[in-house]
């Protein structure tokens, strides 16, 4: 039955390989042609009473089809033009023989291929992130590349220097300083209440100079930008929004363009819509703006530089942004910087040492960068190494495969140059194929990572090209020890031995298996490490149930309210969210008073202790003119009680304790520990708001001391918790708060019950942001836990490359015995022994890595704990897990072809011999 299907095979496929012969030029087609149809008999003698051999050998046919384009487009007669005896003489058939042999080999080439593509991927991942963090750019803007941007610094600790405070006023001086700038524009942010068509919301906006647009170059399709007599306070109610924003809010409504919306309870007409590309200076862990306001409407909503609180603390100093004028340079500029420093210096009401830093925009400083770079790419540098030595030993194993056809070819004269450079040739192929599927996975990955950071990552032009570049220079790395090994082969040793095994070869192989389970245990290890120091230092101590505890902050900075009305705003709102079905507790607090809702800063409240109580405690130098800023502040309603703040010693606060100003206090465990060595009931304590003095500030008697709220994070060990103080009444206006509300069950549906209440007190007053306390910290923690996530899963495809790359030395391992596992099934071994043997074998090069890996994670694992605190030290489990997992991989990979082995008939292999 399977002679007649291998004769009409046989058939089909030399009449394909005549049809595919058209293709080739005419002058080769007929020998093209006939070496072909040689190969097809060949391997349909050496597929006969296989199963599938129809199937196979037409597959095998599939192969002639990139050699046909090549011989079309590569024909031999070229290699004759070349110097005789040249070293790249035949380069094109080598090429040719490359294609011909990975399509012949698909299950070799998949396996190289996908091995390869994976630390690629990596690798080209880590370029997107590169490109996005150090080369950000500006897009949508105009010749981005001469942009720049000036900074200002004064030396403010010392020899160090540190960022100056600026304003929009500085733009005049910096210009005039700068004459080798063509514009010179500035740019600050902050969240804006924002009122559009009957909706407040909380929109992430900027305060601009009226030219931004022209210095950007930025295109605004529809509408205008700002006219430069809108930068004057008078005229400033006008607004450009982003095409994101046009499409979310206005659902793409041509009337939009001039239609009026409200900023801070004041009518704002839109007169521009920006390019879809644009979305202003993206930052790390910054949401993108989405509205441009001229600068002087920050006086018209009371955020201007004089203010003495802003509210959300949104609110920066100006970053300046230049265009290089065409007959300057960037040179030029930073010899100007010395003049522009000195104006701006003079125009400061205090005497003021002012350096000005001209950069190129979108380029970090050159100083910082090689360290940023080696550290982003180290490991998936060793995930590509892995990559590179799996492929290397599968080409080990296949060039011992081919190693007495490559024997025969050296006997009768064929050069050891030209047989290495075939096999380089190869390797240039599967490189090239696997950098197209390393660009296909990192597209991918990347999507999944953008949706969790707000960073554009993008695979471009110039990704592409490093990914191809690294796949070519990774030739060097996997190619060379298969070609090296191939030079020294001897033909005569080769040809005699039945096999074409070594014990150098064999212990050659062994060593890269080794390396490969060492690496991959290691970085696994480390990864395991790094995510469970991220669980623990994303725990919030002090909090219960964190998911039940929903946190809904407010900005009323921007409508002029007198203190009292916000005070009755905040007091009829909590009173309102306090009659909800489903709100057990509520309390008012700083949104970022307690943990840092605001990636660092946090409101708190200056302390300053009395002089009999000064010890060891306090830092030095506390006295009446300089105290320390703590957390804490000031506490409304049943805040202690909603968020868990369990009461240690004392009382809490009473009705009597909020009339007038602040008389008591409450104390974290933290503050009555470090500072009042564990006696801080009835102890004095003089505060004050953060922007006032110590004449400014008001005693207190501490009557309480609560369970410290610790904000994990990496500047800290996890048993550190900053020291806190609480009072019962404002100690300045506060226009920014927030609602702790606690639920009795999921609180999502109280969100718009709670923005019906607002908008019951007062419509125009939009949420800034509305979260569960768990959720918040779960998005602070994002980059740390992608971080530590993308290591260990980085681990589990080192340990996949590692397991298929023994796959392919225990395959090879079985097919070199296949004589002796012959002889001794022959003389009475049994099934189950050979099996053993083989399992052994494998065992034993997993043991020796995984031993190897585990001092790779130790090592690594004290570099990481010397860098960031709070890392814990890698324990057993994240040793032995790893290990044990590499142990079973390395035995499944190993499972297959022992089984394989344990069927050898004795009598096939000894007829054979």
């Amino acid at each position: 039955m399977t002679a007649p299907r291998r004769s009409l095979a046989s058939g089909i496929a030399h009449r394909a390989i005549g049809l595919l012969g058209l293709v080739v030029r005419r002058s080769l087609r007929d020998r093209w042609i006939e070496e072909w149809r040689a190969e097809v008999d060949h391997a349909a003698r050496r597929l006969v009473g296989r199963r599938g051999s129809a199937i196979a050998l037409l597959s095998f046919v599939a192969g002639a089809i990139p050699d046909a384009v090549l011989s079309h487009w590569l024909p031999r007669r070229r290699t004759t033009r070349l110097r005789s005896g040249g070293k790249f003489v035949g380069v094109t058939q080598d090429l040719r023989r490359a294609v011909r042999g990975v399509v012949r080999a698909p299950g070799f080439t998949a396996t190289v291929v996908l091995s390869l593509g994976l630390g690629l991927a990596a690798n080209t991942a880590a370029y997107a992130f590169l490109q996005a963090t150090l080369f950000p750019g500006l897009p949508g803007a105009a010749d981005p590349e001469r942009l720049v941007r000036v900074l200002l610094e004064e030396r403010c600790n010392g020899p160090y220097r540190c960022d100056l405070a600026t304003s929009f006023d500085d733009l005049g001086v910096l210009r005039d300083g700068l004459r080798g700038l063509s514009g010179l524009a500035g740019s600050t942010r902050l969240s804006l209440a924002t009122a559009i068509r009957g909706h407040a919301v909380s929109i992430n906006g900027g305060l601009v100079s009226a030219n931004y647009f022209d210095v950007l170059g930025v295109r605004i399709p529809l509408g205008r930008g700002f006219l430069s007599e809108e930068g004057q306070p008078a005229n400033a109610a006008v607004a450009v929004i982003t095409h994101g924003l046009w499409q979310r809010l206005f659902a793409g409504d041509p009337a939009a363009l001039g239609e009026f919306i409200s900023v801070g309870g004041h009518p704002v007409r839109i007169v521009g819509i920006a390019s879809p590309e644009f979305s202003g200076s993206l930052r790390l862990g910054l949401q993108p703006m989405e509205l441009w306001m001229p600068s002087g409407f920050a006086r018209t909503i009371g955020v201007d530089r004089d203010a003495a609180a802003i509210g959300n603390g949104l609110f920066m100093s100006p970053l300046f942004i230049g265009r290089i004028d065409p007959s300057a340079s960037l040179e030029v500029l930073k010899a100007q910087a010395p003049v522009a420093a000195a104006r701006v210096a003079a125009s400061r009401a205090r005497p003021t040492n002012v350096a000005v830093l001209v950069t190129q925009y979108g380029v970090r400083d050159r100083s910082g960068i090689a360290l940023d770079i080696a550290g982003v790419l180290a490991v998936p540098a060793m995930v590509l190494m892995i990559a590179c030595i799996n492929a290397s030993n599968l080409l080990l194993v296949r060039g011992q495969q081919r190693a007495r056809d490559i024997a025969v070819r050296l006997a009768i004269g064929a050069g050891r140059w030209r047989i290495a450079r075939e096999i380089l040739a190869e390797c240039v192929v599967l490189a090239v194929l696997s950098g197209a599927v390393a660009v296909v996975l990192g597209y991918w990955g990347l999507r999944a990572v953008e949706r969790f950071m707000q960073l554009p990552l993008s695979v471009d032009g110039r990704t592409v090209v490093l990914t191809f570049v690294t796949a070519l220079l990774s030739v060097l790395v996997f190619g060379f020890v298969p070609a090296f090994r191939v030079s020294r082969l001897a033909p005569v040793a080769v040809l005699a031995s039945r096999t074409g095994n070594t014990t150098s070869r064999a212990r050659t192989r062994e060593l890269l298996v080794g390396a490969q389970v060492a690496l991959s245990v290691g970085m696994l290890a480390v990864g395991m490490q790094s995510i469970s120091a991220v669980t623990a230092l994303t725990r919030i101590t002090g909090a219960d149930d964190p998911a039940r505890l929903l946190v809904v902050s407010f900005d009323l900075s921007q409508f002029n309210l007198a203190p009292a009305a916000m005070d009755d705003f905040y007091d009829r709102v909590a009173a309102r969210v306090q009659q909800l079905p489903g709100v057990t507790r509520l309390g008012i607090a700083a949104a970022n008073g307690l943990w840092k809702m605001s990636n660092g800063s946090f409101d708190g409240i200056n302390t300053w202790p009395p002089v009999t109580a000064q010890g060891s405690g306090w830092p030095r130098g506390a006295s009446h003119g300089m105290g320390r800023t703590l957390k804490g502040g000031y506490v409304g309603g049943e805040l202690f009680e909603s968020i868990g703040l369990r009461l240690l010693e004392g009382r809490l606060f009473e009705p009597a304790d909020r009339v007038g100003v602040p008389r008591v206090a409450i104390v974290s465990r933290a503050m009555a520990q470090y500072y009042y060595q564990g006696r801080a009931l009835g102890q004095p304590l003089r505060i004050a708001a953060p922007s006032q003095k110590y004449e400014g500030g008001h005693d207190v008697v501490i009557i309480g001391v609560v369970e410290s709220a610790r904000d994990p994070n990496y500047m800290r060990t996890p048993d550190a918790a900053m020291p806190s103080v609480y009072v019962p009444s404002r100690l300045e206006p506060a226009p920014a708060l927030a609602l702790y509300v606690r639920t009795a069950g999921d609180p999502a549906p109280l969100v718009a019950a709670i923005r019906a209440q607002v908008d019951a007190v007062d419509p125009r007053v939009p949420i800034v942001s509305s979260t569960t306390l768990a959720s918040n910290r779960y998005e602070r923690s994002t980059e740390e836990r992608l971080v530590s996530q993308g290591l260990a899963t980085l681990g589990v495809i080192a340990l996949l490359l590692a397991t298929g790359g023994l796959y392919g030395a225990v395959s090879f391992i079985v097919s070199s015995r296949r004589r002796e596992v012959g002889v001794r099934m022959a003389l009475g071994a049994a099934p189950r022994g050979i099996m053993t043997m083989m399992l052994i074998a494998g065992l034993r090069m997993a043991l020796a890595g995984a031993a190897f890996g585990a001092v790779i994670a130790l090592i690594t694992s004290g570099v990481i704990r010397a860098s960031m605190y709070g890392i814990p030290t890698i324990d057993a489990a994240a040793l032995l897990l790893p290990s044990a997992l590499s142990t079973g991989a390395v035995l499944a990979a190993s499972l297959m072809p022992a089984r394989r082995a344990a069927r050898v008939d004795p009598l096939v292999v000894l007829r054979e011999e």
